[in-house]
Parts: structure tokens; sequence; C-alpha cells
């Protein structure tokens, strides 16, 4: 495992690593007088900095939208989707973490290295609010798929912003029935 990743970096950048580390930890070992602290010290933040940089300067793949359809929302890489196994239930879920979610005018996605894990048309969406577990606000949204309804939940960051978006397509908490019942109960 750490040769496909001295491969992947390249031997050259893994040498010219090494030898910034040889060097800061000389240094910080004439400040802190242990070698072996600031060899560890220094490894990690070398090495830790190189995949850091290496991860916000990855480029992301373009996201493939189909005819007509407009990108609304997007989250950073932190993004998580829950799948309860039943219907409002947290506890026993599916789960998958550092997703990009994308809200178009179309559908809800999320996108792991290119994988699709969620995509939810819009117009099956019956219902969606904010809600808040252990110190977190995720986002429910429940929808149709073959004719069941399921629910998700969503870890989106600003959760507000994707329910003022997603107001524009459905207003959370309408039941079609329930609205042309009382529809029908003013007229008599």
């Amino acid at each position: 495992m750490i040769q496909e990743k001295i491969r992947g970096m390249g031997y050259e950048v893994f040498l010219g690593l090494v030898a910034i580390i040889i060097v800061l930890t000389f240094i910080y070992n004439l400040i802190i007088g242990n070698l072996f602290l600031s060899l560890l010290s220094m490894g990690i933040a070398v090495f830790g900095c190189y995949y850091l940089f290496k991860y916000i300067l990855e480029e992301e793949e373009p996201l493939e939208l189909m005819q007509g359809e407009e990108l609304l929302l997007r989250t950073l890489d932190r993004g998580v989707v829950l799948f309860p196994r039943k219907k409002g239930k947290f506890f026993g879920k599916e789960g998958h973490r550092d997703l990009c979610l994308y809200l178009t005018s179309k559908r809800i996605l999320a996108r792991r290295r290119g994988e699709i894990v969620l995509d939810i048309p819009v117009d099956s969406i019956q219902n969606f609010r904010e809600e808040k577990k252990w110190r977190s606000n995720y986002l429910r949204v429940t929808f149709l798929e073959k004719e069941k309804g399921r629910d998700v939940l969503l870890f989106v960051g600003n959760t507000k912003l994707w329910m003022e978006k997603l107001e524009g397509f459905i207003k959370p908490g309408e039941d079609e029935f329930l609205g042309d019942a009382g529809k029908v109960k003013e007229l008599i």
C-alpha cells in the first residue's frame, strides 16, 4: 500500500519530501532538543501538507447535465447521504461519506469520484424538512421510488439555502389530497 502511494506521487517527489523532512528535522531539533519528536512532527507536517494540497488542487470531473438542466447548488466534498432502513428511522442505516451533492433544476445528485451514488428526480420529491440530530443539521427528503415512499438524509452544510431552492419545486408538508379536501370543505 505504501509502495503504491510512493509510485503514485513519483519517486522524485517522494525523495524531495524526505530531503525537506531531514532539513526541517535538524532545524526543529535545535529548537526543541528532541530528535525523534522533531523527525515525527516534520514527517507528519510535510506529508500531510502534500496530501492536503494535492486534494485541494485535484480537478473534479465536470458534472454531466441533461438537456435543459441547470446547476443550482453544490456542496464541497464533505457531503453525507444516509439511507435509513425503515422510513423515518435514523439508526441502522446505510450511508456514504465524502460526497459532492448537487441540486439541479431536475434532480438531486450525490457523486463520489465520478460514481453517482444518489439520483433523485425533483418531481418525485414528496416532502422535505430540516432536522437536527447530534449537533448536525441535515435535510430529510421523502421521495417516490418505484411507487414506494423512501426517505434519505442529506448532510449538505447550509440546509436553509437548500430548502429555499427546493421550495421553488415543491412546498414542504403539502399533501394534494388534504389540500383538495380542504377546498371541498370550504365549498360545503
